[in-house]
């Protein structure tokens, strides 16, 4: 058991030694890597999550423990508790935890910015939606996006962080946030001081 611990120990410092010291232009096949790694630790610990909350809200039974499992019982308050254990708590967030801000997300049917960048691609000549948000026409012509992002005008006084912003802070005032990866460009949550993001 204490050399799994070691190992486990030795995996955050290789992770974290990783993303300290990567800098633009480093192999792109090592931050694929690391970027698969740790989606599948996240998606590990999403369905622990997503398992508690449907419990919480009455939709499912706990779970059944399982050998792979991050947590005895998928509960908001085990979940909770489990917090309380942790010092180093990384958060990986995207557009969902602003969409109860107004702000639309990218694939909801009607709302999401996907559905409504018609615009954009006709007026850049693009093949998709996904397209105008991707890192190689960035690369190659960043105005697409530049153009969209000017248009969305975030930040903007009308628009106020969620609940996941704030729970954010609450582990960044705790102590425990090591750090904040996001994908979103709302400046959500330098509204609520998070700490490093």
């Amino acid at each position: 058991m204490e050399g799994k611990e070691g190992s486990d120990a030795d995996k955050d410092h290789e992770n974290k030694e990783f993303f300290n010291n990567y800098r633009p232009g480093s192999s792109l096949e090592a931050v694929d890597a690391k970027i698969a790694e740790l989606d599948a630790m996240f998606k590990k610990l999403c369905q622990s999550a997503g398992r508690a909350l449907a419990h919480h809200l009455g939709e499912m039974p706990p779970a059944e423990p399982s050998s792979t499992s991050l947590l005895k019982h998928a509960t908001v308050n085990d979940i909770a508790v489990h917090l309380k254990t942790c010092r180093n708590v990384i958060v990986l967030t995207g557009a969902g935890i602003s969409t109860s801000a107004g702000i639309p997300d990218f694939r909801t049917p009607g709302t999401g910015l996907y559905d409504n960048v018609q615009s954009y691609l006709d007026k850049y000549n693009l093949p998709s939606a996904q397209k105008l948000f991707s890192y190689e026409l960035f690369l190659k012509d960043p105005e697409p996006f530049y153009a969209l992002a000017r248009e969305l005008k975030y930040p903007n006084e009308n628009v106020r962080p969620t609940v996941a912003h704030h729970f954010i802070k609450l582990l960044s005032d705790k102590g425990v946030l090591l750090r904040n990866y996001t994908q979103n460009i709302d400046m959500l949550q330098s509204q609520t001081d998070q700490g490093p993001v």
